[in-house]
């Protein structure tokens, strides 16, 4: 089988997925490998720091490298939300070029949407259920709707990431009445910026991303004592809103002991929590169902 590679350069992590295709299309990830690059947090005045450019592309380099030793038939390397804002991206893309001998694509918002949902798909393929897929980033949240093609997509300015910085005493202990001002703005933005978000429309709520992976282990921890198993997870929402708030009444350091929780997803793991349960609520969910798949798969 045939063998890709694909980086996502995001505005929390650089993240890269190595994986073999079959004739059926089924993708098997042979490897992968994160590093907290952290684009978002080190920009100012829309301008990324030389400290964050130069650690993104020994990042890359890394990837690149460990792609060549896997024999990969093609990699392809995009940016997002942090590149379609940054003055300066010209600059870390020029550094990829040259350091690494790899070029890094910046993405639409509405190319992101369409390829996380073609990753989703993949595991929905049989059901006669229109799915609402959103997948909750560091700067933006892409959220989809549609059977076998994406129909209607949208990609939110806002992310788990940037509403942290907005807010930046939800990194830490929140109160009741600061979880209820961001979920006030979370759920203004959602409304003015996805038109299709309908109460009580019928589809299978699919959520993706590292938020909801991470809720979606938290939640099995704390009631089956399993975080293991994560992928195609149903999740209640009323259990979900019940980790944020668990979550939420903890400091950072506290967050980070939390069984199925990824210590570098402590600071930010309750702002994205309160972007999938505002779009939960947008239609009245009673449930979502959390997928490993990720706008890498939709690449490859």
């Amino acid at each position: 089988m045939a063998r890709y590679s694909a980086i996502d350069a995001g505005t929390n992590s650089t993240k890269i997925t190595i994986a073999e295709v079959g004739s059926d299309g089924e993708l098997v990830t042979v490897a992968s490998d994160y590093e907290s690059t952290r684009l978002g947090m080190a920009m100012a005045g829309g301008v990324i720091s030389a400290a964050a450019i130069s650690q993104t592309v020994a990042a890359l380099c890394r990837f690149v490298a460990l792609a060549g030793q896997y024999q990969v038939a093609g990699i392809r390397a995009v940016a997002t939300e942090f590149a379609r804002k940054a003055n300066n991206i010209g600059e870390l893309q020029a550094a990829v070029r040259h350091t690494c001998g790899l070029e890094l694509e910046v993405i639409s918002g509405n190319e992101e949407a369409r390829l996380v949902y073609l990753a989703v798909i993949r595991d929905f393929a049989a059901s006669r259920m229109p799915l609402l897929v959103f997948n909750i980033g560091g700067g933006s949240t892409e959220v989809i709707y549609g059977r076998t093609e994406p129909e209607e997509r949208v990609s939110v300015p806002i992310g788990a990431s940037s509403v942290a910085r907005r807010f930046p005493n939800v990194t830490g202990q929140s109160s009741k009445a600061e979880l209820q001002q961001i979920s006030s703005y979370i759920a203004k933005t959602i409304h003015e910026q996805v038109s299709f978000l309908v109460n009580g429309r019928t589809a299978t709520l699919v959520g993706s991303g590292g938020t909801m992976t991470n809720l979606g282990a938290v939640d099995n921890a704390h009631s089956w004592g399993d975080a293991s198993k994560v992928h195609l997870y149903p999740l209640p929402i009323n259990r979900l809103r019940a980790a944020i708030e668990r979550l939420a009444a903890l400091d950072e350091q506290q967050r980070k002991k939390v069984p199925g929780l990824s210590p570098d997803r402590a600071g930010i793991i309750v702002s994205g929590g309160l972007i999938g349960l505002a779009i939960a609520e947008a239609i009245a969910a009673s449930q979502l169902v959390v997928s490993l798949r990720n706008l890498r798969d939709g690449i490859i």
